[in-house]
């Protein structure tokens, strides 16, 4: 079974060099086989294809779209496709992503002023202080 489903993968690989995410997602799927023969099997299914494991990442992907820009993560991407095949491989979570959003604001922290302290020192000869300038209040 393993074999057949390695030559439906390199098939459809071959059938879309071009396409850089069939090829990623062949990739994938060849290194993956060797330890799931249960993969292989839904792989082999006549109506799964790497082409439609995409459009079922594009799905994934527009539920978590914000306004026109959609993005996943490399283990959210692999968890789609494996969801498509229904493949209960172990998946690695991503750490959750924060959406940029204003950070609450710090008030600034209130120090306290300290009162001015008169000097009972007279200003050398030149030198003005401020108790010379306020007239020693």
């Amino acid at each position: 079974m393993t074999a057949k489903a390695i030559q439906k993968i390199q098939a459809e690989m071959d059938a879309h060099t071009n396409h850089p995410y069939v090829q990623v997602i062949g990739k994938f799927l060849l290194q993956n086989l060797p330890d799931h023969i249960d993969l292989a099997e839904k792989i082999m299914e006549e109506k799964k294809s790497i082409a439609s494991s995409l459009d079922a990442m594009r799905k994934v992907a527009v539920k978590k779209r914000v306004g026109d820009v959609a993005v996943l993560t490399d283990e959210e991407g692999f968890e789609a496709v494996l969801a498509y095949f229904k493949n209960p491989l172990p998946i690695v979570q991503a750490a959750p992503v924060r959406t940029s959003q204003p950070s609450p604001a710090v008030p600034p922290k209130r120090v306290a002023a300290e009162p001015i302290k008169k000097s009972n020192k007279k200003a050398d000869s030149g030198q003005l202080t401020l108790d010379l300038f306020l007239g020693g209040m």
